[in-house]
């Protein structure tokens, strides 16, 4: 089966404007892009398309996927205003990726975080509820999702006892909610637990799997084995990238590595 490469719009290329991004793609045959809003060119707009729409016809990018906003967004936030305000930036992504294309691949997000990090008996007693919280707002985002025919997805996040979608304890909970819930892996998340941790939480979850994040060549090597039967979408991470070489001149290594494994 052919692999199908995106490059993410992360802040690794934030530097880079679309037009540039866009040419770059279509010169190292990557398939499309997985775009983060956030990027300074898009966000500027945020949540209308701009000209976004006609660079990809253009370029004849034809597979598209979407990061949801991460900067400063938190649907399990203790306070209320912010839970309200962040779900309302994930919904508006909906409709941004719905405006943009009839085929999207589909939405990707975070969990919420645990607003209390230091240990205290208070932070344990509210983790439940931020637990909760992020379950009732992936609920509503998945129905607006359902609404564009968009699968939602959520990633899971560094690990850590805050992040709301970083350890499986948290996931089960979330999945077992959310049944149709789709899975993006990000092995170097997972590796803050321990490559054990990250391999453990791929094989839990790996008939969700629609998409893995990696950032660096041994990430997706490490992992190839356990994913190629089903085959997801491979987005590369360029915040990863760093080194005397520019992030393309790093990509043009790395491309050819992964489309030769098997």
């Amino acid at each position: 089966m052919e692999k199908q490469i995106l490059i993410g719009l992360d802040r690794g290329v934030w530097y880079y404007n679309l037009h540039e991004i866009c040419e770059k793609c279509i010169e190292l045959k990557l398939n499309g892009l997985e775009i983060q809003v956030e990027h300074p060119e898009i966000f500027k707009n945020f949540p209308t398309i701009g000209n976004l729409q006609k660079l990809l016809k253009d370029f004849d990018i034809k597979l598209v996927s979407i990061h949801a906003p991460i900067k400063d967004i938190n649907i399990s936030s203790y306070n209320p205003r912010i839970r309200k305000i962040s779900v309302k930036e994930l919904k508006e992504t909906i409709k941004f990726a719905a405006k943009l294309s009839d085929n999207i691949l589909y939405i990707v997000v975070h969990g919420g975080q645990n607003s209390f990090r230091s240990p205290s008996k208070f932070e344990k007693s509210y983790l439940p509820k931020a637990i909760q919280f992020t379950i009732t707002a992936l609920k509503e985002l998945q129905k607006e999702c359902e609404e564009y025919n968009i699968p939602l997805s959520i990633e899971n996040m560094t690990y850590s006892p805050w992040r709301l979608s970083s350890k499986i304890k948290y996931l089960d909970q979330i999945f077992k909610e959310l049944p149709q819930l789709k899975f993006t892996f990000d092995y170097a998340h997972g590796l803050y637990g321990s490559q054990w941790y990250s391999y453990r939480i791929l094989k839990k979850y790996k008939k969700r799997l629609i998409s893995v994040h990696i950032g660096q060549f041994f990430e997706i090597r490490n992992i190839y084995n356990h994913i190629k039967e089903i085959n997801p979408y491979i987005i590369i991470e360029p915040h990863h990238l760093h080194g005397e070489l520019n992030v393309f001149e790093q990509l043009k290594i790395i491309i050819p590595k992964i489309r030769a494994l098997h």
